[in-house]
């Protein structure tokens, strides 16, 4: 668990790296971070708690070969900046609470395991930004997941399903 607050080091941006392994690794970010470089969780569990904030500059997930890693949880009351493009990769997974905006999620959906790249808002609402949701799929078998309540802003948004080869075939698209 960190209480402090992560800070960029004066002029220089500070991108906060978690690394775990699948499943075992949990960490809990309660301070309201000011980073700017952006935040990466390399598998594991990271924990937004009630009084943290995750700053900007880009949110990555990446998901590792088994179930239960490389997951976010904003627990409620946490903050994720507004102007982050949240981008999941493999098993990835973003579970949010309460009201959050978000300037877009990218969905790619490489990498091993059995667990579709998944944004799940709860009981709460997801608003997207002029960035929208690109979705780089690998399989038919993996469609990327958005699931609970979505509104795509003022903004003008856009979504991109992207095409894969499947089966032999170049450029399948979904």
């Amino acid at each position: 668990q960190i209480g402090a607050v992560i800070a960029d080091n004066g002029s220089e941006k500070v991108r906060l790296i978690v690394s775990g392994s699948d499943g075992t690794a949990n960490l809990t970010l309660n301070g309201a971070n000011t980073n700017t470089g952006g935040t990466v969780l390399n598998g594991g569990v990271l924990l937004i708690g009630e009084t943290g904030r995750l700053a900007g500059g880009g949110l990555t997930i990446n998901g590792g070969y088994n179930s239960g890693s490389g997951i976010l949880v904003q627990q409620i009351g946490a903050v994720i900046d507004s102007s982050n493009t949240v981008t999941l990769n493999g098993t990835g997974q973003l579970f949010l609470s309460g009201q959050q905006t978000l300037n877009g999620l990218v969905f790619n959906g490489s990498g091993g395991g059995s667990t579709p790249p998944t944004v799940d808002s709860g009981e709460g609402l997801l608003t997207l930004g002029a960035g929208g949701i690109v979705s780089n799929p690998l399989s038919p078998a993996r469609p990327a997941l958005l699931v609970g309540r979505v509104d795509l802003g003022n903004a003008p948004s856009t979504i991109t399903v992207n095409t894969y080869d499947f089966n032999g075939v170049t450029d399948f698209a979904p």
